[in-house]
């Protein structure tokens, strides 16, 4: 583990096309998309104090690192400050490396939420996420700009949308919140001229959601007349 934070320090935040994971979080909260709250931390004192200070089971994740849980760079369910700073250092190996410490989302649906800006027209993907995004394939693509009314219908003609409408006795739970979190995250796509904002999972709950991890890809710079970007 030590061995990808090491990683994560020398590579990941070098490639100015990607933000860290903090800096998406920071994004998105300010476009009014709801994300855990949490820290930033350096060290592992630091992240003994953010999950007392949280006072819940935080995850802990390197946050210059994408794709953080295929390359176990992830502590989940960490609910007190020894474990958190054990947890950094399992991850980190050495204070220093930049590691997000949230506090942790309660269980529900998990959807993807994705908006993109390299087809023809700029698009929304909203469909179920977490482990079965791909397995499944269920997702529904609205162009942007879309309005809430809009991904919530689309969202209840998933296949799959027995799972966020109560079906076979769940208990029904927030598609409007879901729906005006997408239509945030679609907006903020164009608003920042961005390349790639994806959102997977984004947790549905029966009052609200939230957006636990985050992808968010820079647009490329266009080359002026004399070859430099602007």
């Amino acid at each position: 583990m030590a061995a990808i934070g090491r990683a994560a320090a020398r590579v990941a935040l070098g490639d100015p096309a990607w933000l860290a994971e903090h800096e998406a979080k920071a994004l998105l909260a300010g476009a009014g998309v709801p994300v855990p709250e949490g820290r930033l931390v350096h060290g592992g004192a630091a992240a003994a104090a953010v999950q007392a200070e949280l006072a819940a089971p935080v995850a802990l994740k390197l946050s210059g690192l994408r794709h953080k849980s295929e390359h176990g760079g992830v502590e989940l369910g960490v609910a007190t400050p020894p474990a958190a700073r054990a947890a950094y250092e399992r991850l980190c190996g050495r204070d220093g490396v930049p590691v997000l410490v949230e506090r942790m989302a309660a269980p529900g649906a998990e959807l993807l939420v994705a908006a993109r800006a390299d087809g023809v027209v700029p698009a929304l993907v909203v469909g179920l996420g977490g482990l079965w995004t791909e397995a499944l394939g269920d997702v529904a693509v609205l162009p942007l700009p879309t309005t809430a009314d809009r991904v919530a219908a689309a969202l209840r003609g998933l296949r799959g949308a027995a799972l966020l409408t109560g079906g076979r006795g769940r208990t029904p739970l927030d598609v409007d919140a879901a729906a005006r979190l997408a239509v945030a995250a679609g907006e903020l796509l164009l608003d920042a001229g961005l390349a790639l904002l994806e959102l997977n999972p984004v947790i549905v709950h029966p009052e609200g959601a939230v957006a636990v991890d985050a992808l968010i890809a820079r647009a490329a710079p266009v080359p002026t007349a004399t070859g430099a970007p602007r």
